[in-house]
């Protein structure tokens, strides 16, 4: 399938990634039951794995789990709908009064995937229990669900919006790197 061409390729993306790691120590095995790569061994760093359309993303730590989402802006989606059902009664104020409703609410989704991937939960938890502010430029948890105290970064690139967690770091920073079609992973990968 698709999805096990990008996990072949996986350990080629990490060590093209983190220049210290040597390929020869890394172990990956794919969880059937969730479906994603793993490190074998008690390896060094966390990671995880978001698709969108063509775009394949990796997010990678050293200081603790990390989440990560992409969501490629859909005009076509009932968003509002998709709110009223998932989000938290205080986000669905934010999004009434949101300038720009749709980036609102994909901010509110990435981070919202972005923390359950970081705690390996998927989307197992009722979602309407948890709820992401904006304090001061910064996005926060304020969910009635405890999930400790991550980092939040959101950045949007070519009508997509990323949403990262990570435990544990401040200042939280990422770079984005271009991976040429067919030279990692499969040239179409939905």
């Amino acid at each position: 399938s698709n999805m096990m061409q990008i996990h072949n390729s996986f350990p080629d993306l990490v060590t093209s990634s983190i220049q210290h790691l040597n390929p020869l120590f890394l172990f990956f095995l794919v969880d059937v039951t969730q479906g994603r790569p793993q490190l074998v061994g008690g390896q060094p760093f966390a990671f995880r794995l978001s698709r969108s359309g063509y775009i394949c993303l990796c997010a990678f730590s050293i200081c603790g789990r990390v989440g990560v989402d992409l969501e490629r802006h859909r005009i076509c989606r009932d968003i509002r709908g998709i709110a009223e059902h998932y989000f938290h009664p205080k986000e669905l104020q934010l999004l009434a009064a949101a300038q720009d409703y749709s980036k609102t609410f994909y901010t509110l989704w990435v981070l919202r995937e972005a923390l359950l991937k970081m705690q390996g939960i998927g989307l197992q938890v009722p979602l309407q229990k948890l709820r992401f502010f904006e304090q001061q430029g910064e996005w926060h948890y304020g969910g009635e669900l405890q999930m400790g105290i991550p980092k939040f970064l959101v950045s949007e690139f070519s009508g997509y919006l990323l949403g990262l967690a990570v435990e544990g770091v401040s200042p939280l920073s990422f770079s984005l790197k271009r991976i040429e079609p067919g030279s990692l992973v499969a040239d179409k990968l939905s």
